[in-house]
């Protein structure tokens, strides 16, 4: 029972986790210098470029300003399969769009400025609202000049009080003042954002691990462990002379909050990882776990669960074995995995020290392989995690989306591989990135087995953002690859259509009618049939399909017998109205009818 107190189980919610990411910044955000002038650039002239120095807090603010208008996305200009900035069919009607150029440097910038004010002016056509982050230092064409503000960092204090307000620390009002966060701030401008999130972090953690403290208390031991503390972990760790003491310490680094019971059991699974010998003293005679525990400098808690007694030591501690000791990353991989059941938060520590150090291939070819278990849900659910983690790490996101774009292109993937792809791509990377998402998703549900994960994926993401079915049909219609046909039926349902796509709806038909047994593409016109009984577009929907018939160079006729078979079929099957399908049978029979006497002179309708 112990195991689910300890985080969340692995769990493949990762559009949750995406959303509750965004919701964390608007609630921690404090509105630089000049973001009430950038909002309401953004709302008169539905286009704003960000400027300022590095801190000024641009990129939060472009997702600020759009996440009030509601889901964007952001764009990837040079990226595989990324559509050009001058791609008419780039932006949507009412697109809400992110292009961050703030790492651009002057000649890729210079080079950009032809392509920016292409997509200004497609965004002020289509009604789009955009956002675009400068490089620091860059000008605007004069054309585009007028939709420059300059951001002007917050103050430090401000933003770092909003951060323990919002990790629910009691903060006093109005805030003391108290001698270790003025020694953290130092001279204003002096710390990162990142730093102060950082800091405000270890306050939580004291806190936690001291709730009778006092502000100026939690806030000094956060200091100490801002500082660092990797010397005296060091030499901790050289005073444990037991393997399992040393297996303890780095137990509790990966598994810290865990309850007693969880941390126990795993600090023995992963002695045994390591080589270590098991405690062969009789149970009575062993130490408690209070006792050994008090030599690591941690402690139960009052709500069973571990913790460190300093805040941040459980990230010294991941470091210093990482780093000082290479033979344990291997076990130590192993032994997370192992781990996914309880939840999620060792494959994020354990990627984190993948990438503190550089090794973003190292870490991919770990995903590949916990994805050869198939049959281990949680496992998978943890490679999937380590896929998030290194996309949420801007160094490395690049990376790892031409790596789920290799994946992806690549024939027949394991069953274990293909599901994950599917869940990062569907319900991460399309959060900000439906275009990538499509794409790499397209090419899994060519390349994996009809009716996969790739496609279950698709057909979600086709249903939560309509604004990737036009290119998906576009791409259907363009590539003619011969699993098309299939991916058309398995991810583009009648519900999804609108009266803009039905011309590239009807190639799609024609490609299914063409290449597809009519025993497999029955049952998906049946339930397009039923769609078209009871939706406003019905007359729409039946013409795509007679008009997809009629398209075909030969064999019309026996594909239009088969529709209308279909029609039959779909008024005994009805779910609601079987009148109304009776209509809508009718209805197809004339169309049938209309479509035959206008191809009559180009010979027998039958041939």
């Amino acid at each position: 029972m112990y195991n689910i107190l300890y985080q969340e189980r692995a769990s493949w919610d990762f559009r949750q986790t995406a959303d509750d990411q965004l919701v964390h910044l608007t609630q921690v955000f404090v509105a630089p210098g000049g973001m009430g002038e950038a909002r309401e650039r953004l709302e008169e002239s539905r286009t704003v470029f960000l400027d300022g120095a590095p801190g000024s807090g641009r990129q939060a603010a472009a997702r600020v300003l759009l996440a009030e208008y509601g889901s964007f996305r952001e764009l990837l200009p040079g990226e595989q399969d990324e559509p050009s900035l001058r791609d008419p069919a780039l932006l949507s009607e009412g697109d809400l769009v992110l292009l961050d150029l703030s790492a651009a440097d002057r000649h890729r910038w210079a080079r950009m400025h032809a392509e920016l004010g292409t997509l200004r002016r497609s965004a002020h056509t289509k009604a789009a609202r955009l956002v675009v982050v400068m490089p620091h230092g860059e000008s605007l064409p004069p054309e585009l000049g007028r939709f420059q503000v300059r951001l002007e960092r917050p103050p430090e204090r401000p933003v770092l009080y909003r951060h323990v307000r919002v990790a629910k620390v009691p903060l006093p009002l109005p805030p003391p003042t108290v001698p270790a966060v003025d020694e953290f701030l130092g001279a204003e401008g002096s710390r990162s954002t990142a730093q102060i999130a950082l800091f405000a972090d270890l306050v939580r953690r004291a806190y936690e691990a001291d709730t009778t403290g006092s502000y100026a208390r939690w806030a000094e031991s956060a200091l100490r462990s801002f500082r660092g503390r990797g010397a005296e972990v060091a030499a901790q760790v050289a005073k444990l002379d037991d393997a399992g003491a040393r297996a303890l310490l780095l137990t509790l680094g990966f598994l810290h909050g865990a309850h007693a019971d969880t941390v126990h059991a795993q600090a023995a699974l992963l002695l045994h990882a390591l080589g270590g010998p098991a405690d062969e003293a009789p149970l009575l005679q062993r130490r408690d776990l209070a006792e050994r525990l008090e030599q690591i400098e941690a402690r139960i808690g009052a709500d069973g669960h571990v913790r460190f007694l300093v805040p941040g030591q459980d990230a010294e501690v991941r470091a210093h074995f990482w780093d000082t000791m290479p033979d344990v990353r291997e076990p130590l991989s192993w032994w997370c995995a192992r781990t996914m059941r309880l939840g999620s938060a060792t494959a994020g520590h354990l990627a984190d020290e993948y990438l503190r150090t550089e090794r973003p291939d190292a870490l991919l070819r770990l995903v590949l392989s916990w994805c050869e278990d198939a049959g281990d849900t949680p496992v998978l659910a943890g490679a999937a995690h380590l896929l998030v983690r290194g996309l949420g790490r801007p160094a490395f996101a690049s990376d790892v989306r031409r790596w789920l774009y290799n994946r992806c292109t690549q024939t027949r993937p394991s069953p274990g591989e293909a599901l994950v792809l599917a869940q990062v791509c569907g319900n991460v990377l399309a959060v900000t990135h439906p275009h990538q998402a499509l794409i790499r998703l397209h090419h899994l549900s060519r390349n994996e087995e009809a009716g996969g994960h790739g496609a279950s994926a698709l057909r979600e993401l086709v249903h939560a953002d309509p604004r990737v079915l036009p290119p998906l049909l576009d791409r259907l219609q363009r590539d003619q690859h011969p699993a098309d046909a299939g991916v058309f039926l398995s991810t583009c349902p009648a519900e999804a259509m609108t009266a803009d796509v039905a011309r590239q709806a009807q190639g799609c038909w024609t490609a299914v009618f063409s290449r597809v047994p009519p025993r497999t593409w029955q049952p998906y016109a049946e339930r397009w049939l039923h769609r078209a009984a009871g939706s406003p577009l019905r007359d729409i929907l039946l013409r795509v399909l007679v008009g997809a018939a009629a398209s075909l160079p030969r064999g019309r006729g026996p594909v239009f017998a088969a529709l209308y078979a279909c029609a039959r079929d779909a008024e005994r099957t009805d779910p609601e109205d079987p009148a109304r399908a009776a209509d809508t049978s009718a209805t197809l029979l004339t169309l049938i009818t209309d479509a035959q006497r206008a191809v009559a002179t180009e010979g027998s309708v039958y041939a």
